[in-house]
């Protein structure tokens, strides 16, 4: 026969309270301190696949829709960022050579820069008088540590190369963006 402990409170040998419950929920008290490397938040945006992608230059970064906004628990926490995004570029004719970034751009939602850079390469694709589309693949994770609690916004963003002949389908392959709050 199974046994049931049913509480409201659980406090320390302090009589500081840690956890109540009301019946629907349980809340955690704002002074428990979770050991370092503890998952304190998580936050998902996503998008689905675009198989009718239309290819677009754009020499300036251009949002791709992957966009979080979030809030540490903590100060001294960290947020560990994962990114996998795919889009798909073509090589045209002439010159033929895909050329394709994808940038993290954030940090505190008041004072956002970009934070991680990927140029995206190839060479002689193209130059044989086809064009040639490519499926890639963006997949990296980047630590951001913050001293204070604060808003903090994140976004993926993507451009192709300066001489209007690169082309990217950047919402081709979908994409996620996961956010965690790290205990630091």
């Amino acid at each position: 026969m199974a046994s049931i402990l049913k509480v409201d409170k659980i406090v320390d040998s302090g009589s500081n309270v840690l956890a109540t419950s009301s019946g629907s929920g349980h809340t955690i008290a704002s002074g428990v301190t979770f050991p370092a490397g503890s998952v304190i938040q998580l936050a998902f945006d996503s998008f689905v696949p675009n198989s009718s992608a239309s290819f677009v230059n754009n020499s300036s970064y251009q949002d791709t829709g992957l966009e979080i906004a979030i809030t540490n628990k903590t100060a001294g926490n960290y947020f560990l960022i994962r990114i996998d995004y795919r889009p798909k570029v073509i090589a045209p004719t002439s010159p033929g050579d895909p050329l394709h970034y994808t940038r993290l751009y954030g940090g505190l939602t008041a004072s956002q820069s970009q934070l991680w850079e990927l140029e995206w390469r190839s060479d002689n694709l193209g130059k044989l008088g086809d064009s040639v589309y490519w499926a890639t693949t963006n997949s990296f994770s980047y630590k951001f540590t913050t001293s204070s609690v604060a808003s903090h916004t994140f976004k993926v963003q993507w451009k192709t190369g300066t001489d209007g002949n690169q082309k990217t389908a950047f919402d081709y392959g979908g994409g996620e963006l996961t956010i965690m709050e790290i205990a630091g």
